[in-house]
């Protein structure tokens, strides 16, 4: 499913189960959250990737205190990105509060959402000028969420205003399901579409990814026949 399809989807949802999400933080966690982590390459089954409910101890005002993020995204098996869930209309919430516990848990950056606003925090920064990115499923529009989403994908240049590209984003191989950096080959214009050429590093297989560089249509896979490897005389 392709982000916009998806984000219009938790549009729908958030706006039918209102009442549900403005009541039940854990449902805005299943029901809204993990499907957009998911679709942003960030993986909520591998604890390698993200650890949810994860305890953290930090120190305020020379007192250690115990407490749990709602999701930690994890960078080289460290706390890379807290998420803080909180229920539908009360994101504003404990701002404060919540920010400055994000800072103690050494979190390079922490993100605030209750499903429909979400805001993407630098830790080293006061909170003032702490804001990197801002969105909203209900208010905007599909295809204006899907290109700011990306600023928090799983990929190199998290946090980055620039957009992910498709050889950063495309991570897993139609031949063999290997997930990880792909060999961009080529990439050409063919028609409406920009088509990328890759290799599998560890099949060998390749395929060609049709993206449309307007956003309008939706993407596509085409794999390319194996080679035969050649047999030594």
């Amino acid at each position: 499913m392709e982000l916009a399809e998806l984000i219009r989807k938790l549009k729908r949802k958030l706006a039918k189960y209102k009442k549900l999400y403005s009541q039940n933080e854990a449902a805005v966690r299943e029901h809204i959250v993990s499907p957009l982590l998911r679709a942003l390459k960030w993986d909520p089954e591998d604890p390698k990737q993200v650890i949810p409910e994860h305890s953290v101890t930090i120190t305020r005002g020379g007192k250690e205190k115990r407490i749990k993020l709602d999701y930690a995204l994890m960078r080289r098996r460290a706390l890379f990105t807290a998420i803080e869930v909180k229920a539908l209309g009360k994101v504003d919430k404990g701002l404060g509060q919540t920010f400055l516990s994000g800072q103690a848990t050494g979190a390079r950056y922490i993100i605030i959402t209750d499903g429909d606003t979400w805001r993407l925090y630098d830790t080293s920064k006061p909170l003032k000028e702490a804001l990197v990115s801002e969105w909203s499923l209900l208010r905007e529009n599909s295809k204006e969420v899907a290109s700011k989403a990306q600023i928090i994908a799983n990929v190199k240049n998290f946090g980055s205003r620039k957009t992910p590209t498709p050889e950063e984003l495309l991570q897993k191989c139609p031949h063999c399901n290997y997930e990880g950096r792909l060999k961009l080959l080529k990439t050409w214009r063919y028609s409406l579409w920009r088509v990328y050429y890759y290799e599998c590093p560890k099949c060998g297989g390749r395929f060609r990814y049709y993206v449309d560089p307007e956003g309008k249509r939706k993407s596509y896979i085409i794999p390319a026949a194996k080679r035969k490897k050649k047999l030594r005389s």
